[in-house]
Order: C-alpha cells, then sequence, then structure tokens
C-alpha cells in the first residue's frame, strides 16, 4: 500500500511507462480520500476553536496542497493505460476509460481474450449516438441493442475459450 502511493508521489512527471492495477487504484483511493480525511480535524479544530470569517483559510490551503496532486493522477492514468496497452490519450473517454482502468495488463506478444470484444464494442458505442444526433429515437436503440447482442456473443465466446483451455490437460 505505501509502495504504491509513493511510487505515485515519485513519478508524477512520468507520464512514460506502466502503473499496475494496485499502483493505479491504491493511489487514486489516496488521492480521493486525502482531502476527506485531513478535513475532518479540520473542521472540528476551526468551527469549535476559530469561528468566523478566518475559518476559510485553512480550507483554501487544503484545497491547494490538493490541486498539486492532480498532475499526479493524472500521469498515474497515463500509465495505467499503458500498461492495458492503449494510449494515455484515452482518458479523456469518460465510460470508455473506466472500463480499460479495470481490464488485466497487456502483455507484450499475446493478444489478451478480450481485444476483439473491445474493438466491436467501440465501434456500436457510436452507433446510438448518431442516432439520437439526428433525432431517430428507433435507430439509438436499435444500435444499443445490436451492440449488447454483439458484445455478449463474443464475451460468451470468449468465455467458452478459455473454458476449453482451462480443461485440456
Amino acid at each position: 500500500m505505501r509502495s504504491e502511493i509513493a511510487d505515485g508521489l515519485k513519478r508524477w512527471k512520468d507520464f512514460s511507462g506502466r502503473s499496475s492495477r494496485a499502483q493505479f487504484w491504491w493511489f487514486s483511493g489516496f488521492f480521493l480520500a486525502l482531502p476527506l480525511i485531513l478535513q475532518i480535524p479540520l473542521w472540528v479544530v476551526v468551527f469549535v476553536f476559530a469561528p468566523g470569517p478566518g475559518a476559510l483559510l485553512p480550507f483554501l490551503i487544503l484545497s491547494f496542497a490538493w490541486v498539486i496532486l492532480i498532475p499526479a493522477q493524472i500521469s498515474n492514468n497515463a500509465r495505467r493505460l499503458h500498461d492495458v496497452g492503449k494510449s494515455g490519450w484515452l482518458m479523456l473517454l469518460p465510460l470508455y476509460n473506466l472500463y480499460l482502468y479495470v481490464q488485466p495488463p497487456h502483455e507484450q506478444g499475446k493478444m489478451p481474450s478480450w481485444y476483439v470484444a473491445e474493438k466491436v464494442a467501440l465501434v456500436f458505442i457510436f452507433l446510438p449516438l448518431f442516432g439520437l444526433l439526428e433525432g431517430d429515437v428507433t435507430t439509438s436503440i436499435g444500435g444499443s441493442i445490436t451492440w449488447l447482442a454483439i458484445y455478449l456473443t463474443i464475451r460468451w465466446y470468449n468465455g467458452k475459450e478459455k473454458r476449453k483451455l482451462l480443461e485440456t490437460p
């Protein structure tokens, strides 16, 4: 736990390389929990001992300290996407990046079983968007159903292949 967080803090300006899932999630948890953990004592001290307009100063300092950690979190995100075998710029896609953050690492020379499903899913994600832009609700619903059917079929097939590999002696 400490080594993952320390690694994220040391490599705050390193946008190349890789971060494992453990490194990514521990540092992300630290990044999100730090302000909450530090604010609880601040609330007690400020509102019990020093109420008034000057009470906002510690919160502004804490906010500034948290903003300093933003480049470390961005580099952590980019390294995690590199570990999956993708470009770090994909962190700008809101839902797709969450899907990639939970994926297993991409080993050089091996194509993971989810690779084909991911490519097909990525293509079919945009079909409903085109239908909504034109104002055609049936196209967007049809695109979503098509995407879901193809994604589930490929996922089922990949699971079947995994089971077959595990059963062979």
